[in-house]
Formats: C-alpha cells, structure tokens, sequence
C-alpha cells in the first residue's frame, strides 16, 4: 500500500494514515469480529487494536461542489489530479481535525471527525455552503 490512501476489502475501509497507525472503518455488526480476528493476527507483535468507533462521526459529502466547500475550511490540494479517489488525509477544516478520504471520483468525500466537534463541523458546513449559494449540505 501507498502512505495516506484508502484500501477496501469487503466491509471494511483501511486508511493508513502514519507508518505505524492504521484507521479501520466497518460496520457495526463487523466491529467486535474483526477486532478479535486482529488480536489473534498479531500474536505476539508490538501491536494494539483500540476501538475508538464511539468517539467518531462520518459525514458524507457528495457532488462536483463538495471539493469547493471542502476547500474553504481547510489547506488540502483536493484537485483530482493530486487528491485522487482512494486518498486520505489528515487535515484541519474549520479548525476542527479531520480525516477526509475521497472515496470515488463522482466525488463522494468522507469527513472523519471527534463526535464532540461533528456538531461545529456541521454547522460549518451548512453556513459555509448557504454562503456560496450551494443551499445547505442536507
């Protein structure tokens, strides 16, 4: 795999976001199967599997619009020529941390945020998006 890209298998979404550190995105019904398949996996390694699901929101964002509205909060090149489906980065939008993953070129974007900001980002976006004329993001 590629550094700050996006690979998935099933179910299951993996974002290497640093050398060491990995981001898993599943289902919930999948969740507690694959974190006691990754245990055993790694035996004996140097390793640690934290289910961190309940202190993060996703929020979608689709359509040909959502790189400009993206764009306004945050520093990423997020032109497809340098943000290509199946990239992933660590940002800052809004001033909130993030992760956004392009998850295909029609765009269709996922915001990954600490749930205790995704109500700001959301607002964020919504006042972000009535002032570019977009209408609000849904």
């Amino acid at each position: 795999m590629v550094p700050n890209t996006v690979t998935v298998t099933g179910s299951v979404s993996m974002l290497w976001l640093a050398p060491n550190e990995w981001l898993l995105v599943t289902r919930p019904d999948v969740q507690a199967e694959l974190q006691t398949a990754l245990w055993h996996a790694f035996g004996n390694l140097f390793a640690a599997v934290t289910d961190t699901s309940s202190g993060y929101t996703t929020i979608e964002m689709t359509g040909h619009e959502a790189p400009g509205l993206l764009a306004r909060g945050c520093l990423l090149d997020l032109h497809p020529r340098v943000f290509a489906p199946g990239h992933c980065a660590r940002t800052l939008l809004a001033k909130a941390d993030v992760t956004i993953a392009k998850i295909d070129a029609s765009p269709v974007f996922h915001v990954i945020v600490r749930r205790s900001l995704a109500s700001y980002l959301w607002c964020w976006l919504d006042d972000a998006a009535r002032h570019t004329g977009m209408g609000s993001p849904g």
